[in-house]
Parts: C-alpha cells; sequence; structure tokens
C-alpha cells in the first residue's frame, strides 16, 4: 500500500502526516509526502538572485521540517518538494503526482478547524476528494495529537 500525504507546513497538514504514519505503521504501507511549491508564496520570504534558487531554498527548508517530523513520528517517508507546473493548481498536482505513483490513499490537512466553516472543506482539499481516483482521508488541525 502506498499512501501520499499532501503537506504544506500547516497544523492541517501535520495532522495528516500524524494520521499517515499511523495507518502506514497498521497496514506496513509506504509514505510518500508531497509538499508542492508555489515559488510566489512560499517564497516570498527569501531573498534569491533568480527565481530557481529561491525555490532551491523553498524546497531545502521544507524538506529538513517535513523529514524531522517523519522521523519524530518513527516514520521514513519518501519526500517530494516539486514546483507547481505553470497553469496547474495545487490539488490537480496533488491528484496527478497520486496517479503517477500509484497512491492508494491521499491523505490531506483541512485548513478549517470548527464551526459553521469548519463543515465545509478547504478549496484543496475538497478538489482533491472530488477529482481523486483514489480514497481521500481528510484531517483537521484540531486532530493533531497534543504531544505533537
Amino acid at each position: 500500500m502506498r499512501i501520499l500525504v499532501a503537506y504544506d507546513d500547516t497544523d492541517g497538514a501535520r495532522a495528516a502526516l500524524h494520521a499517515a504514519a499511523t495507518l502506514a505503521k497498521a497496514a506496513s504501507a509506504e509514505v510518500v509526502v508531497l509538499h508542492v511549491v508555489n515559488p510566489l508564496i512560499d517564497g516570498a520570504d527569501i531573498v534569491a538572485p533568480n527565481t530557481r534558487e529561491a525555490v532551491a531554498e523553498v524546497s531545502a527548508r521544507s524538506r529538513a521540517r517535513v523529514e524531522a517530523l517523519a522521523r519524530s513520528l518513527g516514520l521514513t517517508v519518501d519526500t517530494r518538494i516539486e514546483p507547481l507546473t505553470r497553469g496547474e493548481d495545487d490539488w490537480e498536482h496533488i491528484v496527478h503526482s497520486a496517479q503517477d505513483l500509484g497512491a492508494d490513499m491521499i491523505v490531506i490537512g483541512s485548513r478549517r478547524a470548527g464551526g459553521l466553516a469548519g463543515s465545509l472543506l478547504g478549496s484543496v482539499a475538497s478538489a482533491v476528494v472530488r477529482h481523486s481516483h483514489c480514497p481521500v482521508l481528510v484531517v483537521r488541525p484540531d486532530q493533531l495529537p497534543a504531544s505533537a
């Protein structure tokens, strides 16, 4: 079994990785963590001579955070940091990557935690649910264990 975790360094994404770790250990599954990098957003705080170097810096930071979190969960992951393809939305990149990897499940965090707004999925999670070829587990940020 192969589980793709869509990761963006939010509480919802961390909760999704925790949930995927639990599932992976129970099912002896492989976990692939995908962070789709949008250079205009994720690299906004980086001073670099060009976009390629800014994306490289964002990628290195993200890889370090994902791998540290995975280690703390006792999980070995295949970490993929990929720049957003021109003309493609985050959800499309996630769904296409899951198809290309032969993922059996996608685990994604929702940005909404409660109340009326919490009953609705974020736009990326909602689009992944609608377009995915495989089951999608959506994890709320409030499902992040207190020890995390």
